[in-house]
Formats: structure tokens, sequence, C-alpha cells
């Protein structure tokens, strides 16, 4: 969870079935400013291939695939790196906002 004066962002990630579903809330001033309502609801939806390819060319020897995406795509800008990563490595996902 990231908070800051105009911004609160809540963005949860976990594997089921061996499918990645990642789900992220923001909430806060410069959320209405920007989509004119003060809340805005995003999910992921990986396949079990999808999320096989993602961990396997995020897994590092010795450190566990969570400690490493927490690394990478945690922050503010933390969906945006996620997106770019999976675009860059061909990485299919589905998504979702309201």
């Amino acid at each position: 969870m990231i908070k800051t004066d105009l911004l609160w962002v809540n963005v949860e990630a976990k594997v089921s079935n061996g499918c990645l579903k990642i789900s992220g809330q923001d909430l806060g001033k410069a959320v209405e400013d920007y989509f004119g309502e003060d809340e805005y609801e995003y999910f992921y939806d990986f396949d079990r291939e999808n999320t096989e390819r993602l961990f396997e060319l995020l897994g590092h020897e010795g450190q566990k695939v969570k400690d490493i995406f927490i690394q990478k795509f945690s922050g503010i800008d933390g969906c945006r790196y996620l997106r770019e990563f999976c675009d860059a490595n061909d990485i299919k996902y589905k998504f979702f906002s309201r």
C-alpha cells in the first residue's frame, strides 16, 4: 500500500490454480481529478502459461519470485512497469477496470 496526500494505492497479487491474479484500487483526489470519481479499481488476470513465463523470466537463483516481483513492480508506477515488462516479453494477460 502506498499513501500520499493526493493518492492511496492498494494492490494485491495472488496465485490460484497456477494463475496470477492482481487487483488494485486507487483512491483520492488525484484519482478524482483524472477519472472524475475518487475510486478506480483494476484487475489483471494471467493464465497458467503466462504466469509460468512471467515467473520464469523473473526468477533468480536464491531469490523468491515474490521478493523480485515486489522489487520490480511496487510503487506508484508498479502496474505500468508490469505492463511494460509483459509487453516487452510477449506475456499475455487480461485487464479490466471500473
